[in-house]
């Protein structure tokens, strides 16, 4: 994710590991947000 003016980093509440060994789906993740979030967790 780009960093600089205007961009922040991930919220306090972020847990990287959050869902390690399990199966998410994520829908609309072919562009926007739900794309963001796709590489995210990916």
């Amino acid at each position: 994710m780009p960093t600089g003016e205007g961009v922040s980093g991930p919220p306090e509440f972020f847990t990287p590991d959050r869902f390690a060994g399990q199966n998410v789906l994520i829908t609309g993740a072919a562009q926007g947000i739900g794309q963001a979030v796709a590489h995210r967790i990916a």
